[in-house]
């Protein structure tokens, strides 16, 4: 993993700084799904994600997307959920093995839980759901 190498050696380069917490969430991914496994994420993360783990995504770079407009909407649409049968569609439509949240988000959190996915990983800001099905 050279992106790895590389973001430790420029940790204090504001151009290159990515959170603890968010590289831990990475490293988690990378030991602990398997290879090309599809994680839901927001934009903005989820643009890192195949950079720092064998994992994909929903949408990631607009040039490596394809149908990066339907993708991007569909990941927004999902983020905005309150309703247990939209978020299995979204997931299922995008074979979705893996969820990342943003620990302050509680509500979709619990969405989560009700819609029979369970935290495997955690930290204080990020949380990573999978299905219950993968135990």
């Amino acid at each position: 993993m050279e992106h790895m190498g590389y973001v430790r050696q420029n940790r204090n380069n504001l151009q290159v700084y990515i959170p603890d917490t968010l590289y831990k969430v990475f490293a988690f991914l990378d030991k602990n799904t398997l290879k090309e496994t599809v994680v839901m994420a927001p934009f903005n993360i989820g643009t890192m994600i195949p950079a720092f783990t064998s994992n994909r995504v929903v949408v990631g770079h607009q040039m490596m997307t394809n149908k990066f407009s339907e993708k991007l909407s569909n990941v927004d649409n999902f983020y905005r959920q309150n309703n247990i049968n939209e978020v299995d569609m979204i997931l299922k439509k995008h074979n979705v093995s893996y969820v990342l949240v943003k620990k302050d988000d509680i509500g979709f959190s619990e969405l989560m839980i009700k819609a029979g996915w369970k935290e495997k990983y955690g930290n204080e800001e990020y949380a990573v759901y999978g299905a219950m099905i993968d135990e």
